[in-house]
């Protein structure tokens, strides 16, 4: 989408979950995006406990974040792929 990849959802059974599928996943989002030439990826998080760990892990960061929903805020994340040689 106009030179970004955006992850619309991204979700892992409990049960499932602690294996590193979620890190695996967005990786292979990764190589998607760099294969078409993407600049960045986006993907949104609710401030649920544990859901930043994945995404700190590979290197993304809290673009803005939007107050208001009930029980959570809403992180917009991003990681930028333009000039990176590794994860």
């Amino acid at each position: 989408m106009y030179g970004a990849l955006f992850v619309g959802q991204l979700w892992v059974k409990e049960e499932l979950r602690h294996q590193g599928l979620e890190t695996k996943l967005m990786l292979k989002a990764e190589d998607l995006a760099k294969e078409s030439n993407c600049s960045f990826i986006a993907v949104n998080t609710f401030d649920w406990p544990g859901s930043f760990r994945v995404y700190k892990k590979i290197v993304f960061y809290v673009e803005f974040e939007r107050h208001g929903f009930d029980n959570n805020s809403v992180f917009f994340l991003r990681k930028d792929l333009k000039h990176q040689n590794q994860y």
